[in-house]
């Protein structure tokens, strides 16, 4: 390789991870502020891979991180349902839902308790969800609900942007959601000192 080929080369690495770094960052502050403008006590995301599985590619605080993990390995779990039906899932206590019981089995005193799973789509193609957990039963609202979604599409948005192509402009493929982000495993620490998730 010529010294003109491995500057390219070289170029062309920094450019991608930069553009990595910058998405990552940005998913850190649109997860923090959900969390804060959601007022529940943790969140996470899952994106699906290359291989259509759900992977953790953010979280707010334990409990989200837990909840995504196990999900993940149980292949159960409000994201799970909300991914594959690529609808709303509303989960007002997670103990009271049989469906669920191997999930609460691992969860119970891991500060989950409610969920609210919402999908993240670009066009017609789901690309994963975006759960939102509180410590205690709470009855999600609609407001919640339109909220959380919002939020959904500011993620998709900013996968979009993310994605490679001139100007970012490329619409992200399901797998492409977690080549950018799914390496890097962002997990934003919990700012709130004495906080459960």
């Amino acid at each position: 390789m010529t010294n003109g080929g491995l500057a390219r080369v070289l170029a062309d690495l920094s450019a991608e991870v930069t553009r990595i770094d910058l998405a990552a960052a940005r998913l850190d502050r649109v997860v923090r502020v959900a969390r804060d403008v959601l007022g529940v006590d943790s969140v996470g995301m899952l994106l699906l891979d290359e291989d259509e599985q759900l992977r953790t590619v953010a979280t707010t605080g334990d409990a989200a991180e837990a909840l995504e993990r196990v999900q993940e390995r149980l292949g159960l779990g409000p994201g799970v349902d909300c991914s594959r039906d690529r609808t709303v899932v509303a989960v007002d206590d997670l103990a009271a839902v049989p469906a669920y019981a191997p999930l609460w089995h691992e969860l119970g005193d891991r500060g989950v308790r409610a969920v609210l799973a919402v999908p993240v789509g670009m066009g017609h193609q789901h690309v994963g969800n975006l759960n939102s957990v509180r410590t205690e039963a709470y009855a999600w609202t609609e407001s919640d609900v339109r909220t959380a979604a919002a939020f959904a599409e500011l993620i998709a948005d900013l996968l979009a942007l993310s994605s490679p192509g001139p100007s970012g402009s490329a619409p992200v493929t399901a797998g492409e959601g977690v080549e950018v982000l799914g390496h890097l495993h962002v997990v934003a620490p919990d700012q709130d000192a004495g906080s459960n998730s």
